[in-house]
This record gives structure tokens, C-alpha cells and sequence, in this order.
């Protein structure tokens, strides 16, 4: 490494230090300079400790070959503010090790910190995804984390640094990564830092790492099962801190409302939708697979029927399909009552029904196996539906509805095509007792 003394853009105040002095160890040719000795470096005026004053921006490091510049002494169009040399001097490895303040200077954790991630907003609906996206970081420690020296990767790449300057992060405090730090275009969040990295709609890996790209924690998210795939608008929310964030069994969609419309609880303690019963005895019941009145995305429905004597609370359940899985985000079915999922929960879009919570992913028309499942990943009921025989042939604006609750509802035998009308020409009893059942 080489060392300018004066650094560019700086000079001595009432003595001169030599330039181009190669030094492995920056303390020892300071200590040098203090004492008047060259060190090999050439006549240092001890008079150096009279201080420094600025005169342009310029790079008090470099590396020997020229090549590649600092980017946190580095001057230039869209960079930090040029440090002093007493702060160019102290970005050495030794002094990333540890959160202390000794000699003045701001350090590092030796050991890795306890952050957690544990809030993710891929996709909001109120703004932008390049305004609207988060990342919140909770420090589950009994004492503070030096958030300076911390880094965020999201996907293979991409990384953003926290400021230096950051303040420590207090034990059972929350840090917010933000695509803006514009809360008038963000959707009125207050965030920390600003992170460009776009995150997956679909999934996608996060990483916290130390000063040395050591991981501190790492989350890769998914929105098939076991993970939540909750509407746009919607963060999902680590339940409880002290679990094992890369498992999304333990997390769910958060249950807040913001100023901005969307759900989440950035900055502050999530609020995640709390699950109900892990047992219950609940049945898919009917099946429009393929509406004809309005589109199949906002169409279709799944009929659930509890034929047990006690209210089952369904949030958390899960409804899943070859591949696919969307979670009931609250809502409780009644003894002998009946709970409809829907594609749309706005009736002038969906065929004019009452949906009691959406489900996100498209069912098959040919036919595919759909699964109740409880919060806890058990299979409550299974139903492997088809489009030919002995299943009911596919009759588009129809749906097959089971007329033998009792018996097996995985035997198509058991499943008819509807035949009640309903007012938008489409045939079913979408939230009630099936036709001749």
C-alpha cells in the first residue's frame, strides 16, 4: 500500500512530510513522523503535529499498482465526502474488529452480532417497488451493534453499506433498509439507509455481512410452500425473532395497515397475522375451476365446509396446488358453516360472491391436487381433482361440488356438476349448501 504524506488535497500546517513513503503498517510511520525519524521515508519536521488543513479532494490511499481506488477516500462525482487523513488513517483491518470507542475512534464487532431479518416488503401496491421496498433488521442482543459496519447483499451481487457514521443500533432495536429515504414518494416510511438492490417478486436471498463479508445472518425467501405468498401490498413478518429465519414455516403476512394503504410494521415490532387452530376436521367442498361469466383470475373459487360441532380460526391455514400455495390470512369457519376462497374479494370482479379471504395462484383446468393444510404443514384434506372421468366432465362456468360430505372427497365418484344458477349465468352455491347434497 502506498501512503501520500500530505495526503491529496491536504497539507501540513507549519512542516512537511515527505510523499511516497511505502509502509506496510500506517501506525508505525505515523509514530515515526511524531518522533522527527524518516524510518527510510526521507526528513520528517516534526512540526507535522502543528495539524492539517484542506485544500482540494484527492485519495489519501492507494494501492502500490495504481489500480482501483478506495471508494471510502476516493473524491469524485456521486462519492462519500473526503475523510480526513486521521479517519483515512484508522480504515485499516485492524480497526473494523470491534464495537468500542478506544482512542476516539468507532470500531467494529470481533464477534458476529445478533441481526436478525425479519421483516421483507418484495412488493408493495401503494408505490413503486423501486420506492416502496424494505428490508427491516432487528438487534435481538442484550447490548448495542455498531450498525456502521455492517453490510446488506441482496441476490449474487449487490450490496449497500451503512454509513459510518450510523448510530449504534440499541438490544431489541430496529434498523430499516429502504429503496427511498424519501417518505413523500416511499410511502411515509422512515428509513435508516438506502439499499438500489431490486428484491424477487418470486424469492430471493438476502444477506447481512461484517466488515471481513463474513455472514451475520442470511434469509432466502420464497413465495411457494412453505413461505407465506401474500397479496402486493402485503410484507411478510418473521413471527418470532428467537426462530430460525430461513424456515418459512415461521413466517406469515403482517396484519398492520400503514398510512400508505399496505400492510407491514417497518421500524418498529411486527404485528404478523396470528395463527389459529392447528386441527379441525375442514373439507374442500366445491371447486370452480374455470368461470365463464368473468376471468379465471378473478373467477375462481374453492368452497371449504366444516362439518364438526366447534368455529375452526383458519388463519395460517393453507391452501396449496401441484406446486402452489397461498395462506388464509385470517377468518374463522363456523361449526357446520362454510368459508370461501376466491381468487377476487371484490364481487363486481369475481362474478358477484362474497369471498372470505383470496387465494393468489391459478387452478388448472385439466385438473390438479389441491391440499388444506393447517399452520403447522399438516395435510387437514387432500382432493385430487380432475376434468374427465369419474370425475365430472369439464363444463366451463360450472363447478363440481362433493353431494356426499360423509364419504370420500377424493373419490370423483362423490363430485357432481352443479346445478343451481347463479345470477351472472355461471352455475354453483358458492358460501352455501350444495344443490341436492
Amino acid at each position: 500500500m502506498r501512503i501520500d504524506f500530505p495526503p491529496p488535497g491536504w497539507r501540513t500546517k507549519g512542516g512537511t512530510i515527505m510523499k511516497g513513503c511505502m509502509t506496510p503498517n500506517v501506525l508505525f510511520l505515523t509514530l515515526l513522523a511524531l518522533l522527527g525519524l524518516s524510518g527510510g521515508c526521507g526528513g520528517f519536521d516534526p512540526t507535522w503535529s502543528g495539524g492539517w488543513e484542506k485544500t482540494g479532494r484527492g485519495s489519501a490511499i492507494r494501492t502500490e499498482s495504481g489500480g482501483g481506488s478506495n471508494p471510502e477516500t476516493t473524491g469524485g462525482e456521486g462519492s462519500a465526502p473526503h475523510p480526513s487523513p486521521a479517519s483515512a488513517f484508522s480504515q485499516t483491518p485492524s480497526a473494523m474488529s470491534s464495537p468500542l470507542e478506544t482512542g476516539g475512534e468507532r470500531r467494529c464487532l470481533d464477534e458476529i452480532p445478533p441481526l436478525v431479518i425479519d421483516e421483507i416488503a418484495y412488493d408493495p401496491a401503494a408505490v413503486p417497488d423501486h420506492l416502496g421496498e424494505y428490508i427491516e433488521i432487528v438487534n435481538t442482543g442484550d447490548r448495542a451493534v455498531e450498525m456502521g459496519c455492517v453490510r446488506l447483499r441482496v441476490g449474487e451481487g449487490c450490496e449497500a453499506e451503512i454509513p459510518h457514521e450510523a448510530p449504534p443500533l440499541a438490544p431489541g432495536g430496529y434498523f430499516l433498509f429502504v429503496r427511498s429515504l424519501d417518505r413523500e414518494t416511499n410511502g411515509g416510511i422512515e428509513g435508516n439507509a438506502r439499499f438500489s438492490c431490486t428484491l424477487g417478486n418470486e424469492g430471493g436471498r438476502i444477506e447481512l455481512l461484517d466488515p471481513a463479508g463474513t455472514p451475520i445472518d442470511t434469509v432466502t425467501y420464497r413465495t411457494e410452500a412453505p413461505w407465506p405468498s401474500p397479496p402486493a401490498g402485503v410484507a411478510i413478518e418473521l413471527i418470532d425473532p428467537s426462530r430460525d429465519n430461513d424456515d418459512g414455516r415461521n413466517w406469515a403476512p403482517a396484519s398492520e395497515t400503514l398510512e400508505s394503504g399496505d400492510r407491514g410494521s417497518p421500524g418498529h415490532e411486527n404485528a404478523p397475522v396470528r395463527c389459529g387452530d392447528p386441527t379441525g376436521e375442514i373439507l374442500i367442498d366445491e371447486i370452480l375451476y374455470d368461470p365463464a361469466a368473468v376471468a379465471d383470475r378473478m373467477g375462481e373459487y374453492v368452497e371449504l365446509f366444516n362439518p364438526g360441532e366447534v368455529p375452526v380460526d383458519l388463519s395460517c391455514w393453507r391452501l396449496s396446488g401441484d406446486g402452489k400455495e397461498s395462506v388464509i390470512e385470517g377468518g374463522t369457519i363456523p361449526a357446520g358453516g362454510f368459508f370461501l376462497l376466491g381468487r377476487s374479494l371484490d364481487p363486481v370482479e369475481n362474478g358477484g360472491i362474497a369471498v372470505d379471504a383470496p387465494f393468489t395462484f391459478s387452478l388448472n383446468n385439466g385438473g390438479e391436487t389441491l391440499r388444506l393444510l393447517t399452520p403447522e404443514g399438516g395435510v387437514a384434506d387432500e382432493v385430487p381433482y380432475r376434468a374427465t372421468p369419474p370425475w365430472p366432465e369439464h363444463t366451463p362456468g360450472v363447478s363440481i361440488e362433493l353431494h356426499f360430505p360423509a364419504g370420500d372427497n377424493a373419490d370423483g365418484t362423490l363430485w357432481r356438476l352443479s346445478e343451481t344458477p347463479r345470477p351472472n349465468g355461471d352455475y354453483g352455491t358458492p358460501g352455501a349448501a350444495n344443490g341436492g347434497g
